[in-house]
């Protein structure tokens, strides 16, 4: 009798943890997509000029990490040219994360997945963003992912110091994107 109470207490407790962390998500929709991203982000208040959007983390929340993601949208073909591939898109998106934002860089884990049936490619990179004097090392986790007519680049970085808090949470982000 006492292992059913247990085993009934467990499950309990382990819906109310499911429930929780479903509570503490936010659908953010933006033109033709949609995200879920945790409620410790907010959006950010200086976005850089390209991208569709840029959430960081709440610094009411924990004013000492850095949480980030930035969507970007490019449409698949550009004027009289043939079709990007999914392969050459990633090419081009890696690419640019290692030779113009970061300093320095190596590319690791890439995957060939789908995300809510849309063909992606995910990747991750550490490396260190020079600022001045100052050199500063991120972990980066970036999904590639083709879709109708648009490919999107849905990147989320942190310091390489809070990479292993971050990283479930920066990959849930990654796969909960849907073309809408």
């Amino acid at each position: 009798m006492e292992k059913i109470i247990l085993f009934v207490t467990f499950i309990f407790l382990l819906s109310c943890t499911e429930e929780e962390k479903k509570k503490e998500l936010q659908t953010i929709k933006a033109d033709n997509f949609s995200i879920d991203l945790p409620q410790f982000m907010v959006k950010r208040t200086k976005p850089t000029t390209d991208t569709v959007f840029e959430y960081e983390i709440d610094s009411n929340y924990n004013s000492e990490d850095e949480l980030y993601l930035a969507v970007y949208k490019d449409a698949k073909t550009e004027s009289g040219q043939d079709n990007y591939t999914l392969e050459e898109y990633y090419k081009f998106v890696a690419d640019d994360l290692l030779d113009v934002t970061l300093a320095f860089g190596s590319l690791k884990n890439i995957s060939t997945d789908d995300i809510n049936q849309l063909h992606a490619k995910i990747f991750e990179i550490e490396g260190s963003y020079e600022t001045g004097r100052k050199s500063l090392d991120f972990y980066f986790m970036t999904a590639v992912i083709e879709g109708k007519d648009y490919f999107y680049e849905v990147s989320v970085w942190t310091r390489i110091g809070t990479k292993e808090k971050y990283k479930l949470t920066m990959e849930n982000i990654l796969k909960s994107f849907r073309e809408i």
